[in-house]
């Protein structure tokens, strides 16, 4: 828009996932609402799928919401604790948090004192969760723990003094889903491009190789659309 401020040549403008608020966007919004005056047959397209339309609606001067129907899914929610607890996932054994001894260990029993206190409070039904749908739950075969190990203790205390990503959860995570549920598609989101590539990386080291049972794929805006399209081959 620097070079074209008044967006000539241009009949539609879209914008997808508005409710992902930035100042980037807010500030586009602005614009945009400005340059309606001089382009009122610049038609502007808000897109999201969780949105408050009428907010959007009534600063674009009650501007028409058109509602698009959609298919709901059922969703269950697992915590850390819980793919830790499933999987078996343990520390590894060799591991290193840095610092001064004395520095590392009063760190370390301070967080896993407050884990600990969690995990009793969540065990005792202290959290209060979404119920989940009748359609998860018919659909649904892993059953969540309801008392957590000293391992899980260990591990989510390890994994609170990390700042990477930890890939062989990941793995244990995808081989237990795989295991109780069999063939199907497993989405992983992960931060950025980096971690994507990493863990990517990560994962074919492990046990995901074999083509002949997995299938990998890297998802990004940065791929080109046809390499993308294999996700549904």
């Amino acid at each position: 828009m620097v070079s074209n401020p008044s967006l000539a040549n241009v009949n539609c403008v879209i914008i997808d996932e508005i409710h992902q608020r930035a100042i980037d966007t807010d500030f586009l919004l602005m614009i945009l609402r400005n340059l309606l005056k001089i382009r009122p047959d610049l038609r502007i397209v808000l897109m999201s799928a969780t949105a408050q339309a009428d907010t959007f609606s009534k600063y674009f001067g009650n501007a028409p919401v058109i509602q698009v129907p959609g298919v709901c899914f059922g969703v269950n929610e697992y915590f850390l604790e819980d793919c830790i607890e499933l999987t078996g996932y343990k520390v590894p054994s060799k591991t290193s948090t840095g610092g001064k001894p004395g520095q590392t260990k009063k760190k370390t029993t301070k967080v896993s004192n407050a884990l600990k206190e969690q995990l009793e409070l969540r065990s005792s039904g202290g959290w209060s969760h979404h119920s989940a749908s009748r359609e998860s739950q018919e659909f649904s075969t892993l059953q969540k723990p309801t008392i957590y190990s000293d391992y899980t203790l260990d591990a989510l205390v390890h994994l609170a003094q990390q700042d990477g990503i930890e890939h062989s959860l990941i793995s244990k995570l995808i081989m237990y889903i795989d295991k109780k549920l069999g063939a199907g598609a497993i989405l992983v989101f992960l931060p950025g491009w980096k971690e994507i590539i990493e863990a990517h990386s990560a994962l074919m080291q492990m046990h995901f190789s074999n083509e002949n049972k997995y299938r990998v794929h890297l998802l990004h805006s940065s791929i080109s659309t046809e390499s993308q399209q294999d996700v549904f081959k």
